[in-house]
């Protein structure tokens, strides 16, 4: 497959058949008590910076329709990413970290900068990589975002942010699995959109590393 359509990939996020628990209502006044829960969540979230993801994604453009299995590990010192097929086959690997980032794309390797860079120069799409580590968690500043819902719990159903040099996005959440001891409540799906773009994910595992 051309290295831009698994480029899409990467920035996808994640669309499964898995099991996800709805959010306990669509939408609930933005009361002070409300705000009061979703900066509980979010400190817990600021607290959980070493994380791995795992589950399913799907690329959606006017033009495609691309999906894979996808395994997204975040910690301070590094973001590493890698999509398979269904026979466990790897289709694209890539990571970043402070020396810069590398992708390994159908067998071919690429160095740059950062993720974001790489991407957009191998594929020309653009995609916040720094945004979406914090986006996946369930996690946004309410100062710096728009067309905020909560549900019932404080937790985000959806809002939208302008990110210098990215555009807008929309980020809309479906569903939260329960706090444990381990780690905060955390999606379970999730959906980007972006003009012309959109970039859907259901995660089936959250583990704290």
């Amino acid at each position: 497959m051309a290295v831009k359509n698994w480029i899409g990939l990467l920035l996808v996020i994640w669309l499964s058949g898995c099991a996800t628990l709805p959010p306990d209502s669509q939408h609930a006044d933005l009361t002070p008590e409300l705000l009061q829960a979703y900066e509980a969540h979010s400190e817990q979230l600021g607290q959980f910076d070493n994380w791995r993801a795992s589950g399913k994604l799907a690329f959606i453009s006017p033009e495609q329709r691309q999906s894979s299995r996808v395994n997204w590990r975040h910690s301070a010192a590094e973001t590493h990413i890698l999509l398979t097929n269904t026979l466990g086959v790897t289709l694209l690997e890539a990571s970043q970290n402070v020396d810069g980032a590398s992708m390994t794309v159908d067998g071919e390797h690429y160095q740059g900068q950062s993720l974001a860079d790489l991407i957009a120069q191998l594929s020309g799409y653009r995609a916040p990589f720094d945004a979406m580590n914090r986006w996946l968690t369930g996690y946004a500043d309410l100062k710096t975002i728009n067309d905020v819902s909560l549900d019932s719990n404080g937790y985000l159903l959806g809002f939208s942010q302008y990110l210098p040099s990215w555009g807008m996005w929309r980020v809309e959440y479906n569903g939260y699995y329960p706090a444990t001891d381990e780690q905060p409540a955390l999606p379970s799906q999730i959906t980007l959109k972006h003009p012309n773009l959109t970039l859907k994910l259901a995660i089936s595992r959250w583990q704290s590393q």
